[in-house]
């Protein structure tokens, strides 16, 4: 039996590019889990989670002080008319499936994608064209079945890797509601560390089912709304930008 220790889930900031390469590193090297032939270089990888930043949140779980996975979310499209629909990932370390770990991080990122306005939530996932090899298995097609996605579409053998094609699965969740007069997309607030320093990040951190804040924002508008926000959550006791504390 497996010891239930605790994790925290909470939002990336760019510092953590050389943990998450590490994890990333080994799907690269040993799965056609991602299409990518070459693993990116810690730079790269920062620059990519600052470019994320910008507009999704980008979550990362920890247990005993190192990260075991992390989840983002990026555009499905570039058109405005794709605004309420985003593209999700997720990765986790070596020997951190099957555990609780990556439900707990994909429910926290909808919860978050939810509460800035997205409503179809899509993950491109990788599949055997015909039978499961040492590269490639049929888990993740099963993890987002598991967690209420839908099959919308089959690509058919358009990944090459390790001498094989692969086809690609468009999975698809709705988390939101259709109206005909559909509000702006918002963006997460932001209570990152690089930007907030540790003071305001403490001050709305907490345990129970809240997401501490993903984003960092430059704009001086959304930096003060965010910290007024915040403040007014602590006052109520409801810390809405808390970390996951799981158990």
């Amino acid at each position: 039996m497996k010891e239930n220790r605790a994790f925290t889930i909470e939002g990336a900031v760019p510092e953590d590019a050389e943990e998450l390469v590490a994890i990333y590193d080994y799907y690269v090297q040993n799965t056609a889990i991602t299409f990518e032939y070459e693993t990116p270089t810690a730079a790269e990888f920062r620059r990519r989670i600052e470019n994320t930043l910008g507009r999704f949140p980008y979550l990362v779980l920890r247990q005993d002080g190192r990260i075991r996975g992390y989840a983002y979310a990026g555009p499905f499209r570039t058109r405005a008319a794709y605004d309420w629909c985003c593209e999700t990932s997720i990765y986790l370390r070596r020997g951190a499936t099957k555990c609780g770990m990556g439900r707990a991080l994909y429910q926290a990122l909808e919860k978050a994608l939810g509460q800035m306005g997205i409503l179809n939530m899509y993950a491109v996932v990788a599949c055997p064209e015909e039978k499961e090899d040492e590269s490639l298995t049929s888990n993740s097609l099963d993890f987002h079945r598991h967690l209420g996605f839908e099959q919308a579409g089959l690509y058919h053998r358009c990944g090459y890797k390790f001498g094989r094609w692969y086809n690609v699965a468009c999975m698809e969740k709705i988390i939101g509601t259709h109206s005909r007069v559909q509000k702006p997309q918002s963006r997460p607030l932001s209570l990152s560390a690089s930007q907030w320093g540790a003071a305001p990040r403490d001050a709305v951190s907490g345990a129970g089912e809240n997401i501490r804040g993903y984003n960092t924002m430059n704009d001086e508008y959304f930096m003060k709304k965010a910290i007024a926000l915040a403040a007014a959550a602590v006052a109520h006791g409801n810390e809405p930008f808390g970390a996951v504390l799981v158990k």
